[in-house]
């Protein structure tokens, strides 16, 4: 797509509209038009008169990334703000209880090599699905992915890892345990392995109603030195609580239960969503939310709205086809993530949003959630539907142009690496960029900037597959590519226009011009205003376009082992 100016002669400045504003002789807005004709008016105003409180387009040309950079790991902190976790994660928790009591009490004192140590990290300050990963009860420990089971030696009731070959195991005595909580907000006590084990925690008392949490029972050993190697049998020591040394543990869990707008119940509200990482529906969990969300009335939500960004994001789309020729599929967007109940709401919305190049509209009448993707247009608008000039930006800012786009996101996997060593799952690490170089099928955008290369760096805090940040890399430089936004000053024939609609403008001096002008718009903002400017009250729509294309969401998918479409080698095939 060309990029030449384009030069319209009857472009001229701002537009002196302003909402319900009147000139100096003007009474009230009764006395004009009559009290009737007020309300009805207001009414339509409820309706239409959407803004762009979080800016529709920002969520993804300024992507803002809320999750806790150091989830990953476990924090001791005095005061630390509650985490909240969506789809799925691996993440460490919040040091909330740490005790060593000494006395003859179950799995507690067994003389100098067996003291116990107990802790208690916090997960989440809301109840979670789940902990482990498809199933299967899992912990990281010491970057060991180690499957759990029940405790079927000692019939403790802990959970203890299934080979004792593996770190913490043994064959006549496990040296580490775990009790789980997922948070039951109406629970009247937790780990009663823990009450069992240390005086001071008491059932009922300081049980953290609400918050994912893990009880860690770790079994010192003084013979983790080597110097009682020839007196034990090696699977017996291996050291878990070793001089004091509490090992790296990281949980992999499902985050917070949502609803399914798409499932409603006989008796009202919906049924828990089989679909957890869902982005749409989490936005929706969020907007309801009063704790660190919107604290959105329900009827206040266009659920059609929510519904049809759901479907979207559950489209199967082609990510890679394997040397067999089988197809790799994935879901078109998902989110997983986690964030602090600090962090500024609506910086917390976009990062969200960035995980399915989404967008919400802020209530005129409601809130209306949108997923990317490409909807043809609703309507078309003339010059005839024009009640004062055009206004017009063509080009965004050099500071935010872009003709590739990198940065940072936490992969679940990543594909092996033939020559190198990968960098490890659920770690910060680069994806592979997004560039518009005219290879691959790409477009040619630095081509169309002189040939100069020009980089966006972003962080995707909430998505974890190499394939769908590849795909939201190349919708928000599209977005960044298709410039031209329009401010239109309408009659009420542009009544029917919606914020999130996707409309044709055609301006006839427009036909002229060598280059095609863009026709195909995208409305951030739709507004009712009562416009005075002329000595007389005019009622009319003001809306704000974005240009927008099929291609800004178009992605060619794979076609065979040797073409992998626009995905880049690095994030397909294992090679750099």
């Amino acid at each position: 797509m060309s990029k030449t100016a384009i030069f319209v002669s009857e472009i001229v400045g701002a537009i002196a509209l302003t909402v319900l504003t009147y000139g100096a002789g003007s009474s009230i807005l009764a006395a004009e038009i009559g009290a009737t004709a007020s309300s009805t008016l207001f009414s339509i105003g409820v309706a239409v008169g959407i803004t762009g409180v979080f800016g529709l387009l920002q969520p993804l040309l300024n992507p803002q990334d809320t999750s806790v950079p150091g989830s990953q790991q476990n924090a001791k902190e005095s005061a630390a703000f509650r985490r909240v976790i969506y789809g799925e994660m691996e993440t460490g928790g919040v040091l909330t209880y740490d005790s060593m009591p000494a006395g003859g009490l179950p799995f507690q004192d067994d003389g100098p090599t067996g003291n116990w140590r107990h802790q208690i990290y916090t997960i989440s300050g809301t109840p979670i699905t789940s902990f482990g990963r498809n199933g299967v009860l899992v912990v990281v420990i010491d970057d060991v992915a180690t499957e759990l089971q029940l405790d079927t030696q000692f019939n403790s009731g802990y959970y203890v890892p299934v080979d004792y070959e593996l770190p913490y195991g043994g064959k006549t005595g496990w040296h580490i345990g775990f009790e789980f909580d997922t948070g039951d907000p109406s629970a009247s006590s937790a780990f009663p392995l823990l009450s069992a084990a240390c005086n001071d925690w008491t059932p009922g008392k300081c049980i953290q109603k609400g918050c994912a949490k893990v009880h860690v029972a770790m079994r010192y050993d003084y013979t983790c030195d080597g110097t009682q190697v020839s007196n034990f049998p090696l699977e017996t020591i291996v050291p878990i609580y070793g001089n004091g040394r509490v090992p790296t543990l990281r949980f992999p869990v499902t985050g917070k239960p949502i609803v399914d707008t798409r499932n409603p119940l006989p008796g009202g509200g919906y049924a828990v969503a089989t679909n957890p990482r869902n982005p749409a529906l989490i936005v929706y969990d969020w907007l309801l939310d009063s704790d660190y969300g919107e604290g959105a009335d329900p009827d206040s939500i266009d659920v059609e709205s929510v519904n049809a960004a759901a479907n979207i994001c559950e489209e199967s789309v082609c990510v890679y086809i394997t040397q067999a020729g089988n197809s790799i599929y994935e879901m078109q967007y998902l989110c997983d993530g986690v964030f602090d109940q600090a962090a500024t709401r609506g910086d917390v919305l976009k990062s969200l949003l960035s995980s399915m190049a989404g967008t919400v509209i802020p209530p005129g009448d409601l809130w209306h959630v949108f997923a990317g993707a490409y909807n043809p247009p609703s309507i078309t608008l003339t010059d005839a539907d024009l009640r004062g000039p055009i206004k017009g930006d063509f080009r965004i800012s050099r500071r935010d142009l872009a003709n590739g786009i990198k940065g940072t996101f936490i992969p679940c996997f990543l594909p092996t690496n033939q020559t190198e060593g990968q960098p490890a799952a659920w770690r910060w690490t680069d994806f592979p960029p997004y560039q518009g170089n005219g290879l691959q099928g790409h477009p040619n955008y630095i081509a169309e900037d002189g040939g100069q290369i020009i980089w966006k760096d972003v962080r995707f805090g909430f998505t974890t597959s190499i394939w769908m940040v590849q795909r939201l890399a190349k919708i928000l430089l599209q977005m960044l590519r298709f410039q031209v936004t329009l401010h239109l000053a309408c009659k009420l024939t542009a009544f029917p226009v919606q914020a999130g609609d996707t409309i044709t403008f055609i301006h006839e001096r427009w036909a002229s011009l060598e280059t095609p002008a863009p026709t195909i718009f995208f409305v951030t903002q739709a507004t009712l205003v009562a416009d005075n400017s002329g000595g007389a009250l005019a009622w009319g729509v003001d809306l704000v376009l974005r240009e927008t294309d099929p291609s800004v969401y178009q992605f060619t998918p794979p076609s065979s082992y040797a073409n992998q479409g626009e995905y880049s080698q690095y994030g397909t095939l294992g090679t750099y």
